[in-house]
């Protein structure tokens, strides 16, 4: 082990068996000032079911902060990569104890989602509380709705597929070439797209790989016209316009990943 490594013990993160837990997130009106924005991190005071009773002497402003883990699709921040925690007061979550015991950081890993089932007013310190508070209102599209389970999206949040809006694939699936019918997939051959012929005229824009060999093997085209006319001090050559063809497709195949930098033939004129 290299010297700058210390070894650790078992208190590290990792070390001890990890244990999970479950919680709800207590009123926002216990934890004002970070449900405002004005706190740091994305974090939460938690009541969790089993370090906590609903019989205990611990108020809602006592309660631990709990942090949360973000997806590696949510990005941490950094370039400008952002999607914010939708956790609301009255959230059940689950997480886990970061030093492996109820002594250590409180890690929340996600969280339950409320169901036409969910009862209010019945649970003491774990009551499901509504998640309206402060700017938290409810939509004038989906009103008071605080149900996850029947399929409705977020308003201006990105489209997403449930249990009521899934449609059939039937046409798109034609459209690869697997034609369904009532007994099953009739055949599975994917339809090919059409090649394009190596000597196809090419005067820029996307180019294949045989055609960037045809336009290499023959030393260019003279009739190509895809060139800047102000790269020329004057009216280009025949010789001008092929070398010029080959060099415009080759910088295109570079883009597209074709081929590399070093792979040039034919250099700028």
């Amino acid at each position: 082990m290299s010297n700058s490594v210390k070894k650790s013990d078992n208190n590290t993160f990792g070390k001890n068996p990890l244990q999970s837990w479950i919680g709800i997130v207590a009123p926002f009106a216990a934890q004002e000032e970070q449900a405002k924005g004005l706190g740091w991190g994305w974090r939460f005071k938690v009541r969790i079911v089993g370090d906590h009773s609903d019989t205990d002497n611990i108020s809602d402003e006592d309660l631990d902060y709990a942090y949360c883990l973000l997806p590696t699709t949510a990005g941490s921040g950094g370039g400008g990569r952002i999607r914010t925690v939708r956790i609301v007061q009255g959230d059940m979550v689950y997480g886990i104890y970061g030093s492996g015991n109820s002594s250590g950081i409180r890690l929340i890993l996600g969280v339950f989602p409320r169901t036409a089932s969910i009862e209010y007013g019945k649970f003491g310190k774990f009551d499901p509380i509504k998640g309206w508070y402060g700017n938290i209102k409810p939509s004038p599209l989906t009103g008071d709705n605080e149900i996850n389970d029947l399929g409705t999206a977020t308003p201006n949040s990105a489209p997403i597929l449930n249990k009521t809006n899934i449609s059939s694939s039937e046409e798109q699936m034609e459209s690869m070439g697997i034609l369904i019918g009532t007994d099953g997939p009739k055949s599975n051959v994917i339809k090919e797209r059409p090649r394009v012929p190596a000597d196809q005229p090419w005067n820029g824009g996307s180019i294949t790989r045989a055609q960037l060999n045809y336009i290499r093997t023959n030393s260019g085209d003279p009739n190509y016209t895809g060139y800047y006319a102000g790269a020329f001090s004057g009216i280009p050559t025949e010789n001008e316009i092929r070398s010029r063809q080959i060099y415009d497709a080759e910088t295109q195949a570079i883009l597209q990943g074709l081929m590399e930098e070093i792979e040039r033939t034919q250099k700028s004129n």
